[in-house]
Parts: structure tokens; C-alpha cells; sequence
């Protein structure tokens, strides 16, 4: 995590986190789906980095990071983001 910081910090973009959805709370997919997209960039290089570093320790890195380059994933990603954000809205309505 300390190498996905200081990507954000060479790159010039907010220090965000990233954030892991609870399974009995839907406000934190809406965030999580947020957060992987405003950090998309910083998080391929940490991944390509981690891969290039150490491939064979962190095979799930790789996985992860073929997941994101992937096109249907942006486009999934970029079609929840309303969505969730509007189910947000709706569940602190009630």
C-alpha cells in the first residue's frame, strides 16, 4: 500500500483509499465502485509495479491487474457507478 501512495503522490492525485464493500452494506459498493475508478490510474501502476517487482510472490496482483486493463471491466465499472450512486441516494432517503 505504501507504493500505491507514493503513485498517487508522483502522479499528483488525491490521497485516496481504497475502500472494501461490507456484504450487509450496499452505501460502501457505491464507494468502492467510486474509489477504484478516481484511482484507476495510481492502482494499474502500483499492480504493473508489484508484477514487475515480485510476479511470482503475487499472482493475484497480476489477476488483478489484467481484470482491470480489461475494457468490459471499465465499462461495467462506469455503468454501476450511477446506478449504485442512485441506490445510495434512494437507501438514505428511507
Amino acid at each position: 500500500l505504501a507504493s500505491f501512495n507514493d503513485i498517487q503522490t508522483l502522479l499528483k492525485h488525491p490521497q485516496l483509499k481504497l475502500i472494501q464493500p461490507g456484504d450487509t452494506r450496499w452505501l460502501s459498493y457505491s464507494r468502492s465502485i467510486n474509489a477504484v475508478i478516481r484511482c484507476c490510474e495510481s492502482l494499474m501502476i502500483t499492480l504493473e509495479h508489484i508484477v514487475n517487482e515480485r510476479c511470482e510472490e503475487s499472482p493475484s496482483a497480476l489477476d488483478l491487474l489484467s481484470i482491470l486493463q480489461d475494457q468490459s471491466t471499465t465499462f461495467i465499472l462506469h455503468s454501476l457507478e450511477p446506478i449504485l450512486e442512485a441506490l445510495s441516494i434512494l437507501l438514505k432517503s428511507i
